[in-house]
């Protein structure tokens, strides 16, 4: 079971500490990219020879992510896979 949702508190920017924390993790997270996703559906990954790229809003060069593209057939899986 799942805990209970509920919002984290808002980050103060304007204090430096934070400020670190938060470059540090985001330097962390760099270091991954780009990740690779999956189709998964009903518990079962599903690939696909075509993908397609997420690239970051803020440095259009910067890819953060590539993703297999889902096809008529893995919509009719998820859907069949939902009931």
């Amino acid at each position: 079971m799942l805990p209970e949702f509920h919002n984290e508190p808002l980050t103060d920017f304007s204090i430096e500490a934070n400020r670190n924390v938060f470059r540090a993790a985001l330097a962390g997270i760099e270091k991954q990219l780009p990740v690779r996703g999956q189709n998964r559906i009903g518990g079962k990954t599903f690939h696909s020879a075509k993908t397609f790229e997420s690239v970051n809003p803020c440095d259009k060069k910067q890819v953060v992510g590539r993703f297999p593209e889902g096809s008529v057939t893995d919509a009719r899986r998820a859907v069949d896979a939902a009931f």
